[in-house]
């Protein structure tokens, strides 16, 4: 859930290693990162601080510009994205089994809201994924449970770290504010050569598709490109390098459609996909990309994006 630096890695592992220390460390944690996130704050101003943190100038979301200021501003004024149904990892696996087909969706293994039960008598003998539903954590692989090199402890004081925290604070988007935190064990996909797959991830906005984002690499050398709505590369990075440029898939328009039955709904909307051969997975919905923090270079690119999002204010103007 949050960014852990090198010179603490050794003393957390530690920590997670052991279940005394760690339920020593947990209440702990819960007062450092009262003050860390600013609680206390209204909304408005813990985001305006931390956008002028991380992106390096203040931020304007009275009349936003680009596109990281326009997802700041749909933060504090959208009404449709409450619904934590989206957000919600376990539950829109509903969600998308009732709009799209169960066919969809990644299978899942098994499920608890106990993290206690993540052992391995209850898990598959499978490569799978283990997630928390709440947060954006990018979930723990596990290629073999008998790998006895495998720390169970850590695995599940790290979910149950994940558990203890309402990811709402990190970023004052709404949507995770109500969601009730479930652990999920997923199936590991793989592509053809037997890797992680490519993560394609659409953005629409107003209702139409307008960039394709795809990462590859994720578990060791992160790349990210960009193409528009007609699979055009866009030279420019959003927070990774670029990597080489692929054809686009042949399911790219059955990823186009798919997602738009959601996307017509709202101002802004991410939704992810897989493409393991000819099938299609569903990955996840997001309603601000990268926490509206996502920097570009050239940095021009945060405001070419940003025009082409209009929000419900600029309707009214125009």
């Amino acid at each position: 859930m949050f960014r852990v630096f090198p010179m603490r890695k050794k003393i957390k592992n530690s920590i997670f290693e052991n279940t005394f220390l760690f339920n020593l460390a947990l209440p702990l944690a819960h007062l450092y990162y009262f003050f860390l996130l600013k609680k206390y704050l209204p909304a408005k101003w813990f985001l305006k601080s931390k956008f002028s943190q991380v992106m390096g100038h203040a931020p304007n979301f009275d009349s936003p510009i680009t596109i990281n200021e326009k997802l700041n501003w749909l933060k504090l004024n959208s009404t449709s994205t409450k619904d934590g149904r989206f957000a919600d990892k376990y539950r829109v696996r509903s969600f998308i089994k009732e709009l799209w087909g169960e066919e969809y969706l990644i299978p899942l293994l098994y499920e608890t809201k106990n993290a206690a039960d993540i052992q391995p008598k209850n898990l598959p003998d499978i490569p799978f994924i283990i997630k928390t539903n709440h947060d954006s954590s990018g979930g723990i692989i596990v290629m073999d449970k008998t790998d006895p090199t495998i720390s169970w402890t850590m695995i599940r004081n790290t979910l149950r770290w994940n558990m203890a925290f309402n990811y709402y604070w990190n970023g004052r988007e709404v949507q995770y504010k109500e969601v009730k935190p479930h652990i999920v064990v997923e199936q590991l996909l793989f592509n053809e050569n037997g890797d992680i797959p490519e993560d394609y991830k659409l953005h629409y906005f107003n209702g139409k598709l307008a960039i394709v984002q795809v990462d590859t690499g994720r578990m060791k050398d992160h790349k990210r490109n960009l193409y528009d709505s007609q699979w055009n590369p866009i030279e420019c990075s959003w927070e990774y390098p670029v990597g080489d440029w692929e054809s686009r898939p042949e399911l790219f328009e059955n990823m186009r459609m798919l997602g738009e039955t959601i996307a017509k709904d709202f101002s802004y909307i991410r939704v992810d996909f897989y493409n393991i051969g000819d099938k299609l997975y569903f990955g996840e919905i997001t309603f601000h990309a990268g926490g509206g923090l996502g920097r570009f270079y050239p940095a021009s690119f945060d405001a070419k994006f940003g025009e082409m999002l209009v929000l419900p204010i600029q309707k009214k103007v125009s």
